[in-house]
């Protein structure tokens, strides 16, 4: 499993690593590899995300947060 992980990894098919990765250390806690690969697989994942999905996921929160207010809810 480890080496099917990486090898996505070598791929670019982070998620599919990243689940791969997880899978172990849920399996075997004291996996050290699979843990370290699993943290430098989401570090390379999230440095290749697109810069505008930080702003896009607030201005969906602050949507529905404004929405809740409209209909009396304050949170």
């Amino acid at each position: 499993m480890y080496d099917t992980g990486f090898q996505a990894y070598e791929r670019g098919n982070y998620e599919y690593a990243i689940e791969m990765f997880k899978r172990i250390v849920a399996l075997e806690p004291g996996h050290v590899k699979a843990r370290k690969a699993l943290r430098a697989t989401e570090k390379k994942f999230v440095g290749n995300s697109k810069p505008g999905l930080g702003v896009s996921i607030k201005a969906v929160g602050l949507q529905v947060k404004a929405s809740l207010k409209i209909a009396g809810k304050k949170y």
